[in-house]
């Protein structure tokens, strides 16, 4: 399913971190995710590209600078969708109001568009189709008991390119008792 996300040029990444108390070194476990999930959406763009990432975590992450907050599902969407976004994706997508950055902007709008093959855009049923493939199977279908943070991008280089352009986000959601870190970065 992620390798369809990849394919319509989805530019999310997920990053699945289980829970290990032994190496929390004080920190609560979402914020240990956030740290673990950039490094490794880092490692994934180096190895990409054919960078050396040994080093970059230590050297180049402000974790000190790291702020997060627990949120609400509507929170983790972002304006305009309810708590249950599979009922109403369809009119939010055709409403063309789409005013702020959360998930459903961020997964539904990269900044060349999402494409079913090269040059041919994805429609709003497949969308609606991978968006709530993904909403069910990668973040556990969210809701009111669902534990969620919204954490700050500042802290880690690998977010500077998309605060200059198209806007970052980073969330990490709890999935049966492991966290899936959602981050969101792109530029031109």
């Amino acid at each position: 399913m992620l390798h369809r996300c990849e394919q319509a040029h989805v530019v999310l990444q997920f990053v699945r971190c289980e829970r290990d108390d032994a190496d929390l070194d004080g920190r609560p476990f979402h914020q240990q995710a956030a740290c673990a999930g950039v490094a490794e959406a880092h490692r994934r763009w180096a190895s990409n590209v054919g960078h050396d990432t040994v080093g970059w975590q230590a050297e180049q992450f402000e974790v000190s600078a790291l702020r997060g907050r627990r949120i609400s599902v509507q929170e983790l969407l972002g304006p305009g969708l309810s708590d249950d976004p599979l009922q109403n994706l369809g009119a939010w997508l055709e409403s063309k109001e789409h005013e702020g950055f959360g998930f459903a902007y961020a997964f539904c709008f990269p900044p060349y568009g999402l494409q079913s093959r090269p040059g041919a855009p994805l429609g709003d049923a497949p969308l609606e189709t991978l968006f709530a493939d993904v909403w069910r199977h990668v973040l556990g279908d969210p809701n009111a008991q669902t534990e969620i943070w919204s954490w700050n991008t500042e802290w880690s280089p690998y977010f500077d390119d998309g605060r200059e352009w198209w806007g970052t986000g980073l969330w990490t959601v709890d999935v049966d008792g492991a966290a899936v870190v959602v981050l969101a970065s792109a530029t031109d």
